[in-house]
């Protein structure tokens, strides 16, 4: 006989059949369904925004008058514009981050950053770089009264400035030769026959200045037959800069050269006592003058900073440090008191062709010494 089943007590099943039937409950429903671990909470649109542009702690380096910089591109390479640069800093709070190299590869570069350029200042030894640079929209207009009142006119191009000149000069060994060889007073007397094989010559852009110089005043006939001449008076083919020149004529491998004065004067005194120096033409037109100059990089990201530092250089402190450490002769000559008149840099006859003149033949001078194999 077969044995009834037991009632099953549900009284003391319910909590767990309930409770089982919850936790399914809560396990299936998509609208209490736990969230998976590996997916993060999705936020509400403010907090999103907030992540993806957080508020920054400081503001960029770039707007504070502690952290902010410039960069430049710079032909100038010594321990003076090191200080230069690091007592800008002190002065202004503004870094310079800076580069050094050649200026043709610094031209290279403003126009492969045209767009988007990683300069916002560039500092260019030569007339013939700043023009270039100006003419092929590499700068933009730098307003400001400091240069306007510092500079003169013939120093400032439509977007650059010059801050340091130099003189073009003929030299000489003293050791070999107690007096200048005769009839070298001038630019021109370089291509006589009389001076054949005596001629030691830089390399084509550090004369085009020069050379632009006599185009303006001679014309083309004339000043092709001037670069021939002294290229038929070369010792060697033209080579280097002017601390070759100065090195070859002390070595007595030409005795006359033509280099920037500026060269010669930071000399060791040994080899200062040395050297000759002539001023050229300084009975009629004038020694020819050239220049270091900087502008503003167009769409120069920190526009404000870059113009801050050019009217750094223009500034005396720093004109004081070019003309008695670099020997440039200044840009701008002040006295104590600003009404006092402002008195000649050079002490000798400069040709008064403005600089800002010369700058249409610069490429001009630079086509002819190219044929000519200058």
């Amino acid at each position: 006989m077969l044995s009834p089943i037991p009632k099953r007590n549900t009284t003391k099943a319910f909590p767990w059949f309930w409770a089982i039937m919850m936790a399914f409950f809560l396990a299936h429903s998509p609208c209490y369904a736990a969230p998976d671990p590996k997916t993060p909470e999705p936020k509400a649109p403010a907090q999103k925004a907030a992540a993806q542009n957080p508020p920054p702690t400081q503001a960029p380096a770039a707007q504070t008058a502690d952290g902010s910089f410039v960069n430049v591109y710079t032909t100038e390479d010594s321990p003076l514009w090191q200080d230069i640069f690091k007592a800008f800093g002190e002065k202004t709070g503004v870094r310079v981050r800076y580069s050094v190299q050649d200026g043709t590869d610094i031209l290279k570069k403003l126009a492969e950053d045209a767009d988007i350029p990683k300069a916002d200042a560039v500092i260019l030894r030569g007339l013939p770089l700043l023009w270039q640079a100006e003419e092929g929209g590499f700068f933009q207009a730098a307003p400001s009264l400091i240069l306007e009142s510092s500079l003169p006119e013939g120093l400032q191009g439509k977007t650059w400035m010059a801050f340091a000149q130099q003189a073009r000069v003929i030299i000489y060994d003293k050791t070999k030769s107690k007096i200048p060889p005769s009839g070298v007073s001038s630019y021109e007397a370089l291509a006589s026959p009389v001076y054949h094989n005596m001629l030691c010559l830089s390399v084509g852009r550090l004369n085009q200045s020069l050379v632009a110089a006599l185009l303006q005043g001679y014309g083309e006939k004339k000043t092709t037959a001037w670069i021939k001449g002294v290229l038929d008076n070369s010792a060697r083919p033209p080579f280097g800069g002017d601390g070759d020149q100065i090195a070859d004529v002390l070595a007595g491998k030409c005795a006359l050269a033509v280099v920037g004065d500026d060269a010669v004067r930071r000399l060791p005194p040994e080899d200062r006592a040395k050297i000759g120096i002539l001023y050229p033409n300084t009975a009629d037109r004038g020694t020819h003058v050239t220049i270091t100059g900087a502008g503003v990089v167009e769409r120069a990201a920190h526009r404000e900073e870059a113009i801050k530092l050019m009217e750094f250089l223009v500034s005396r402190m720093v004109q004081d440090r070019l003309a008695n450490d670099n020997k440039d002769y200044r840009a701008v000559n002040v006295r104590q008191t600003p009404n006092q008149k402002t008195v000649d840099p050079f002490g000798f006859h400069t040709d008064p062709v403005a600089q800002k003149d010369l700058g249409p033949y610069t490429a001009p001078a630079l086509d002819l010494m190219d044929k000519a194999g200058w």
